[in-house]
């Protein structure tokens, strides 16, 4: 049920929506996520399940992702897997060895395979009159706060921005790039943390990593010098979902398999109070700007925190896959671009 749900929210995420037109994207998040579990799986047991997952993942990762993303999660992916074989060594070097070498072999057969469409792209770059542009071409679009209320506004369409309308809507207030997450991660991942740090620790680190990367523009320029990042402009904080992802999948799993009654009902109901805090925030915001809100969807957000915090003494599949539709009608489906079938071209 954990990995159902972590699932769907990435899958149904606002970032997601937003972007679906634009397959480049979402290709990176759905490629890194199947690597994910690949890697996972090879480090529980050695099949070929596995092996053939991983290969293909990076081959498609490389094939279909838009390039600056992929080496957001390139670095993701490899600092998981230096951590998985850790693990393995404690276990002995040889096991250590077996799954280094199916990994990498994997690897090299997806990395392979895109060689020739990479090598006529390398030859095209080289042949390119292009210069290599100054570091600010990269930082601009960074974000930067020059007072208080835009460091509240940007955490506010982070985390609730539609209480405000429909944020691909032309009358919605303020401006919108698809960075924000739903309720329900709200809610697991503040489970995630009360309960599962020892475990996701390093996907913490990781999520720490992509705001320093993002907020401090020393930081990113270092690394659009000597990291790979000069490929494109792109803000890293997208890059947060697969951490985000993970850290879900914890909060869920404790939800649904705790049997520690006390302390569980201790961590459902903060993680209830830092949900309903986030929306009473994003309302006071509203209210001192005087900006429109929309009280059905308040009222909404509020009713799926209520039913995430009435399983803490019992948990009930029903109750949590209800929540989910609500939040896809609520947060997701609004995202989505649609247009009427009567005025697309069927003919050139």
């Amino acid at each position: 049920m954990a990995g159902l749900i972590a699932g769907v929210n990435i899958a149904s995420s606002p970032m997601f929506m937003y972007w679906l037109t634009f397959p480049m994207f979402p290709a990176a998040w759905c490629w890194s996520s199947a690597a994910l579990w690949a890697v996972t799986r090879l480090a529980k047991r050695y099949d070929l399940i596995g092996w053939s997952v991983l290969a293909f993942s990076a081959y498609s990762l490389l094939m279909t992702a838009y390039p600056q993303v992929v080496v957001y999660h390139a670095y993701l992916l490899g600092g998981y897997g230096l951590w998985l074989s850790y693990h393995q060594l404690q276990v002995n070097r040889f096991t250590l060895l077996k799954f280094l070498a199916l990994t990498t072999s994997a690897l090299i057969v997806g990395v392979t395979l895109t060689f020739p469409v990479y090598h006529d792209l390398f030859f095209i770059s080289s042949e390119s009159a292009r210069v290599s542009p100054d570091i600010s071409f990269f930082t601009v679009v960074l974000p930067k706060f020059v007072s208080f209320k835009e460091l509240v506004l940007f955490f506010v369409l982070g985390t609730v921005p539609e209480i405000f309308g429909n944020p691909i809507s032309t009358s919605f207030p303020f401006s919108y790039n698809g960075l924000s997450v739903t309720i329900t991660v709200i809610f697991f991942t503040t489970i995630g943390v009360l309960t599962a740090l020892k475990k996701n620790w390093g996907w913490w680190l990781a999520i720490l990593l992509i705001c320093l990367l993002t907020f401090i523009q020393p930081f990113f320029a270092l690394a659009v010098k000597y990291l790979g990042f000069n490929l494109s402009r792109s803000i890293p904080l997208g890059s947060i979902m697969l951490p985000l992802t993970v850290i879900t999948a914890f909060g869920i799993d404790y939800l649904t398999k705790s049997t520690q009654q006390s302390a569980k009902v201790r961590t459902v109901f903060i993680s209830g109070l830092v949900t309903l805090l986030v929306i009473l925030l994003g309302i006071i915001f509203g209210l001192f700007t005087q900006t429109a809100i929309n009280w059905i969807v308040v009222a909404l957000m509020m009713l799926v925190t209520l039913m995430l915090v009435a399983q803490y003494k019992k948990y009930r599949p029903l109750l949590l896959i209800t929540t989910v539709i609500l939040v896809l009608s609520i947060t997701s489906y609004p995202l989505m671009l649609k247009q009427n079938p009567n005025q697309m071209a069927t003919s050139s």
